[in-house]
């Protein structure tokens, strides 16, 4: 998938592959942007 350009013939698969990924991952990369936010505004763990 990366740097595969969308075709209309494989637009739909490369959608679905992307929300896949974005929902099996989205607690791990929003986790960690929160983390950092947190910890720069005083409010988080260290």
């Amino acid at each position: 998938m990366p740097n595969e350009t969308a075709t209309s013939e494989n637009v739909q698969g490369l959608v679905r592959q992307a929300v896949r990924y974005l929902y099996t991952h989205v607690r791990k990369l929003l986790g960690s942007g929160a983390a950092e936010f947190f910890k720069a505004a005083g409010d988080g763990p260290s």
